[in-house]
């Protein structure tokens, strides 16, 4: 980011064209790289919020009720690539809800979904009525999960859980919490106030960890 935005930033600004730039979320935390890219840019920084599924109070309550609305909306652009009925309804539902209401999480589990099927029908010849359904997503998020997995250590963890928990990290420029919040490890939502949550799936690892015990799960 050094080299880049801070060393560099003017260059960037030079082609007399409209150019869409996406930079790391950690740029957006460090305030003087925030201020650089403002001033260059001559406007403010548009940030592609996350879609609030749940409310910070109801995130992990065990009967919430996800926001419809939205959900319906991911739904559409699920629909979009996979038709319906090459996926069963209640498994879409799981699917969106799994994306932690990140659109490129969606895409994501649903092209591990296609790679399940298209194992299936590698492994099973004469099979040619594959649909995605609770067991192939099941599959899909396992893999996601073991990827999570891989790059999470004690210290991690730690982080995880207090995001978990408290809905914000203690100390929100820690680099270790910037990598996280960089690799969707931890999601950040916003309305009257910015709070964070933990992504659906890298949950799970925390269960297995005894990490959720706190709130009763």
């Amino acid at each position: 980011m050094e080299d880049i935005y801070r060393n560099n930033i003017n260059a960037l600004f030079q082609p007399n064209i409209r150019i869409v730039f996406t930079i790391p979320i950690a740029a957006i935390r460090d305030i003087e790289l925030r201020t650089i890219l403002q001033t260059a840019s001559g406007t403010p920084i548009q940030q592609m919020e996350v879609a609030k599924f749940f409310s910070r109070e109801s995130r992990h309550t065990p009967d919430a009720v996800p926001n419809e609305q939205k959900v319906n909306v991911f739904l559409q652009v699920l629909e979009k690539r996979i038709p319906k009925e090459y996926m069963k309804p209640e498994t879409a539902r799981k699917l969106v809800l799994n994306s932690g209401g990140v659109i490129r999480e969606l895409v994501r589990i649903a092209r591990a979904c296609c790679s399940q099927c298209l194992l299936q029908l590698r492994s099973e010849t004469d099979k040619t009525d594959v649909c995605i359904d609770d067991e192939v997503l099941e599959l899909a998020l396992r893999d996601i999960r073991n990827d999570f997995a891989a790059s999470l250590g004690e210290s991690r963890y730690e982080i995880l859980a207090t995001t978990y928990h408290q809905a914000e990290p203690i100390e929100i420029t820690d680099r270790e919490f910037l990598v996280l919040l960089h690799g969707l490890y931890i999601l950040e939502y916003r309305n009257d106030d910015l709070w964070y949550d933990v992504h659906p799936i890298v949950v799970e690892l925390l269960r297995r960890r005894n990490l959720l015990q706190a709130v009763g799960e």
